[in-house]
């Protein structure tokens, strides 16, 4: 499973968006806190860039590296839609929402690695793990389908004819055709996912740093 692994949730995140500098990169601006104070640390921090680092599966620009002397630690800026440790963006164009379209259409990804596209072991590990993010897998207790339902704006009935669904019968393809009915009908913000894999310990609370737009907070 994706977005899981205890250190993932570990500590709070920022994200902010990106803008060209005079050279033409992009770069974010820089934020007064650092993730230790939004988390409490006391001291006001003394923030300084630290280094820019391409990432092999990521954005597709290098990410700020912010330095706290006081604090005493290092963090990353991540651009809107990206968590710590994600390979791809939440939603939109190369994300791993694409595993699901795939799957819900029939397009099985290979079972060998390429260069290409991963694999079909990825595909259904995504697909699994965005059943869970948006409430609808058999695991989801009543509890967990009230929260989804208030996080994402989705009728909590929706969801738990979706999870009867997905119970009665059990193919991946009907799981992802599931989720998209979801999100195609209900339309949750790109935020409230985020908001929503927060909830569920996928990764640490997400911090709106200076910079980042309304529009791309809402959207």
């Amino acid at each position: 499973m994706p977005w899981t692994k205890a250190v993932y949730g570990s500590r709070c995140f920022l994200v902010a968006d990106y803008s060209p500098d005079l050279a033409g990169n992009l770069r974010p601006a820089k934020p007064s806190l650092c993730s230790a104070a939004h988390e409490g640390a006391s001291g006001l921090c003394e923030i300084n860039i630290h280094s820019y680092r391409a990432r092999k599966c990521g954005p597709g620009f290098d990410l700020a590296i912010f330095v706290c002397k006081i604090h005493d630690l290092t963090f990353t800026i991540y651009p809107p839609g990206w968590s710590p440790y994600s390979r791809r963006r939440l939603v939109g164009e190369g994300s791993t929402l694409e595993a699901v379209d795939d799957l819900a259409a029939g397009r099985a990804w290979p079972e060998q690695s390429n260069s290409e596209s991963p694999t079909e072991r990825t595909q259904r590990r995504w697909t699994l793990a965005w059943s869970i993010l948006i409430g609808i897998d058999p695991s989801t207790c009543d509890d967990a389908h009230l929260k989804a339902g208030i996080c994402l704006g989705i009728p909590t009935i929706f969801l738990l004819k979706s999870t009867n669904k997905i119970r009665a019968g059990p193919t991946m393809k009907g799981r992802a055709q599931c989720i998209l009915s979801m999100l195609s009908s209900y339309k949750p913000s790109e935020h409230s996912l985020i908001k929503r894999g927060f909830q569920i310990g996928y990764w640490g609370k997400c911090i709106n740093a200076p910079g980042l737009s309304a529009k791309t907070h809402d959207h």
